[in-house]
Formats: structure tokens, sequence, C-alpha cells
């Protein structure tokens, strides 16, 4: 009977021993052993449907959330390549493009606008793309040409879903947003008000489910 005692004794002591030492483990050294990509992969630029990352710091209000990325578009232009996050954080959409060059350039759209919004309309973004020059103010910020052209965008990165768009950007003064124009083939108009974002507002938690 005291042999059998002890030795329950014994055993409940390793396993409350295990469960301290599991306790004061760091907890990045235990989240490590569960993620299933190593620290170089998991850039936002290898997030895929399925994803989640976490940005901080956003906006005028300075903010924190997580976004689900529900899908991931590619917008081609003769050589040149770039990619659309589509996510959601709670009930909002989400939009975050990613274009390479030099390095990598991060954008979110902080909310979708109109062309009277931005004091603009299709005869004068004619003159724009024409002249290959243009401006205009919006909240207090002079927003400049940047660039214009016309790219085929792939819906969910599928050639399949091919649609053409034309597109124009501006950049503010304090190249800190940008507003982009992009016209469909159905003459409809999508207006982005953009903000970018540094590498360090960006975790990424998993590439895809």
């Amino acid at each position: 009977m005291w042999f059998i005692l002890i030795i329950l004794i014994g055993v409940g002591g390793f396993y409350m021993f295990k469960m301290w030492k599991s306790l004061q483990e760091p907890k990045d050294v235990k989240d490590e052993k569960f993620t299933p990509y190593s620290k170089e992969e998991l850039r936002i630029e290898n997030v895929g449907p399925g994803g989640v990352i976490q940005l901080n710091t956003v906006g005028p209000d300075m903010e924190d959330f997580d976004v689900n990325i529900m899908a991931k578009h590619v917008y081609r232009e003769g050589g040149d390549t770039w990619h659309e996050l589509e996510g959601e954080s709670g009930t909002r959409k989400v939009w975050i493009e990613l274009e390479e060059g030099d390095e990598l350039d991060v954008s979110i759209t902080l909310r979708k606008l109109k062309l009277s919004d931005i004091s603009l309309n299709k005869k004068e973004l004619q003159r724009i793309d024409d002249d290959k020059e243009g401006e205009f103010t919006f909240e207090g910020q002079k927003y400049s040409y940047d660039d214009s052209g016309e790219a085929t965008f792939l819906r969910h990165s599928e050639q399949s879903n091919a649609e053409k768009v034309y597109y124009w950007d501006f950049e503010s003064d304090d190249e800190e947003h940008m507003i982009s124009v992009e016209k469909w083939e159905d003459a409809s108009y999508d207006v982005s008000y953009s903000e970018y974002i540094k590498s360090s507002q960006i975790k990424v938690y998993s590439l895809k489910t």
C-alpha cells in the first residue's frame, strides 16, 4: 500500500513539474513549435486566401486590427505585376495593395470615394492622361499625378477572370497617401483613398489555412 502511494506521489510530482516548466517557457518559443512557417516565409507578399495578418497604427485613429484574407488578385501591365489582398476585419472590407520594385510598397485603402469628392470628372481625367500631369486638393492635402495606364485585372489570380481596367494614381505631397481611380469595362469608376504602411506595421500570423 505504501509502495503504491509513493509511486502515485512521484508521478503527480513529475506532471506538476512539467506543467510549471511549460508556464515558464517564453511565449514566442512555445508558439514557434506550432508555426508551420519560418520567419523568412511569414511575409505579407506570401500571404494568400485563408491567411491572417495584423495591422498596427493604421489611419488617422492609429488603429490596430486583424485581417482575414479572403482573396488575392493580380494586376498585370506589360512586364509589371502587382497584387491586391482582399480581406475582412469584423464587418468591414479591407483592401491591401502590394507592389514590388526596388523595395516592396504596401498600401491599405482607408475608404472609398466618388469622383466628385476629388473634384474630377471623366473629361478632366482624359486631359490628365493626355498631359501626364495634373493635381487636385483633397481634405487640405494636394495630390499630384503619378502614373496612369491600362492593366489586366485577374480576379482571384485566375486568367479565366481577366478584365481590363484603366487607372490613374495620384500621390500626396507628404508621400504618405495615395488616391487611385480605376475605370472598369462596364464604364464604372472606383476611387480609393489609401495610406502607405511600413513592414513594421504588419505582423503575419499565417499564410493560408
